[in-house]
């Protein structure tokens, strides 16, 4: 279902209880409220339909709450392996967006940016703590305009939260 405010349409291509994706632009956005090996496949089958499809560079923009528990042993798993599969030419880069104020959303940010710089198969490249932040971080690696990209990512994420 393609609808928008912004001036780049936002596709919700996929809702349930754990997770939400779609697209905007050369953004792949997901909403990750749990994560399943079965939809990591097809938020990563997705982004490689819709990459192919319109041939341009992309990156990836994930919206997750801070957590204190990691990913179960057979996501990480899925992570890794998907990641070995090799990325799209167009891939340009990845942010995970961790949203919460306090104490414990700064450690889990943190603990996530250490494992980013420390690098390996399924790191993110980049840890943002809001999603105007993770929207210029793409729109600096992608070299566009930063403000479809926010208003992209805000309404996603506004259309994400109102369908569950």
């Amino acid at each position: 279902m393609t609808t928008s405010t912004s001036t780049t349409p936002v596709d919700l291509a996929h809702t349930s209880a754990t997770c939400a994706f779609g697209s905007s632009g050369p953004l792949a956005l997901v909403l990750w409220r749990d994560i399943t090996p079965h939809e990591l496949r097809l938020f990563a089958d997705y982004s490689t339909a819709v990459v192919s499809k319109n041939n341009v560079a992309y990156a990836a923009l994930s919206i997750v709450a801070p957590r204190l528990r990691p990913p179960a042993p057979e996501v990480r798993a899925a992570i890794v392996a998907l990641t070995k599969e090799g990325l799209n030419t167009n891939y340009k880069g990845a942010t995970t967006v961790m949203l919460g104020e306090g104490f414990f959303a700064s450690v889990a940010r943190a603990a996530l940016a250490g494992l980013a710089l420390a690098g390996g198969a399924g790191m993110p490249d980049h840890v943002s703590k809001t999603i105007d932040e993770g929207a210029d971080y793409c729109a600096r690696i992608l070299r566009v305009d930063v403000a479809a990209l926010r208003a992209g990512a805000h309404e996603f994420y506004a259309r994400a939260n109102a369908t569950t």
